[in-house]
């Protein structure tokens, strides 16, 4: 699940338990400079950068296949990680 900017992952929770409650297993993350995640040291925050973060989750969660959602620039995230690794989500 990725959210939207100026949002974090924990708003996801009411989405999230009624998706566990359906035996599904549910990942949200914070983009960095969100949440619970630190900022850049490198000061990137544009676009491909949060792609190549949901795509980083991914594979560091061994979870090549799964569906995604995504809210606002979230979803575009998502839709980034796809095009530059076809196949990484079953579903966005």
């Amino acid at each position: 699940l990725a959210h939207a900017n100026g949002f974090h992952g924990s708003v996801f929770a009411p989405l999230i338990a009624g998706l566990c409650a359906h035996g599904y297993a549910c990942y949200a993350l914070d983009f960095r400079g969100h949440g619970r995640s630190t900022s850049p040291v490198n000061g990137r925050l544009e676009w491909s950068a949060l792609g190549e973060d949901c795509a980083a989750v991914v594979t560091a969660l061994g979870l090549h296949g799964c569906h995604a959602f995504g809210h606002s620039c979230g979803g575009h995230a998502l839709l980034m990680a796809e095009a530059r690794r076809p196949g990484v989500f079953r579903s966005i």
